[in-house]
């Protein structure tokens, strides 16, 4: 079938209304890893100096500088007390670091796992979750590292361009506005056009097994002819998440002025905030892996079968 948007959306939804138990299994695996990595720090005796509280607001300007010599000291005494820091709980934080992506991924891979058993069975349960979670990690940490890469390489491109327009400095003023503007629509084109071909780069990895080259090359592949439709998707659904994000935060925000009791209706708002988010979360990957099923079946049903 031909992908859309309405069908998409149409079953992201649902198949997050039916699949509160992967939500659940998600937020306790975040949770779990947040608090570790949380009392892990903890442990490393963070210094009060960088816990803030400690800062004398009086002793700096507006611009954020040091105006007078109680700033200079305290400023010396952070940059002091975080060297010390870093150079005995590097170790732990490095670690900290790595379960956090660790985790990341398993929770991510799991979670992709989870609503693709939804949308193509109408059904899920913990063990399709943890054994995508399983399966997928390694390619998904794979994924992760070509990504991190890519990100290297962009970062220097972008230090060359800046030495460039450096060099350039003799230049009018106007033309190098000029020019800059021209790197920037470039730069930005370039940037969406990247994020549209990987829009199913890790769905692949793990509704279908792939590793991460081979599910690379897939996501441009099944992208192919539907680059506005992708987008179209992308934009529609960071809207809905900036919608209910927006919603939730007035509500919070209105509840936490009542008085006696705002306190109470805060926490309770936050915590519908937190389950509004997860849910949507769960619907946008579920409308990606329906469009990447329907773009990936029509791709198979257009190619002639070899003789």
């Amino acid at each position: 079938m031909q992908p859309s948007i309405k069908r998409s959306i149409g079953s992201g939804f649902p198949a997050a209304k039916k699949g509160w138990l992967g939500i659940l299994v998600y937020a306790l695996g975040s949770l779990l890893i947040g608090g570790v990595v949380m009392g892990a720090v903890f442990l490393t005796g963070v210094p009060e100096e960088l816990q803030g509280g400690a800062q004398n607001d009086s002793a700096f300007t507006e611009e954020g500088f040091a105006a007078d010599a109680a700033g200079v000291e305290l400023l010396e005494q952070q940059q002091e007390a975080a060297a010390d820091w870093l150079s005995r709980a590097w170790p732990v934080l490095l670690l900290v670091l790595l379960l956090a992506i660790g985790g990341g991924l398993l929770l991510n891979g799991g979670q992709i796992g989870f609503m693709g058993n939804m949308i193509q069975n109408d059904q899920a349960g913990i063990p399709e979750f943890v054994g995508a979670a399983k399966k997928s990690f390694k390619p998904l940490l794979g994924a992760w590292g070509l990504s991190l890469a890519a990100a290297v390489v962009m970062a220097l491109a972008l230090g060359l361009v800046s030495l460039l327009f450096a060099a350039l400095s003799f230049l009018p003023g106007w033309l190098l506005g000029f020019l800059g503007f021209i790197v920037g629509v470039a730069l930005f084109v370039g940037l969406v056009w990247v994020a549209v071909r990987l829009a199913f780069w890790f769905i692949a990895i793990v509704v279908d097994q792939m590793g991460p080259i081979v599910a690379l090359k897939n996501s441009f592949e099944v992208t192919k002819g539907h680059t506005l439709k992708v987008l179209g998707l992308i934009v529609l659904m960071a809207l809905i998440s900036m919608a209910v994000g927006l919603v939730v935060q007035l509500l919070q925000a209105g509840a936490s002025a009542i008085p006696g009791v705002g306190g109470f209706f805060g926490i309770v708002f936050g915590l519908v905030g937190l389950v509004a988010n997860l849910f949507v979360g769960f619907a946008l990957i579920g409308a990606f892996v329906r469009f990447y099923l329907d773009a990936k079946g029509e791709a198979q049903t257009s190619t002639p079968a070899s003789v």
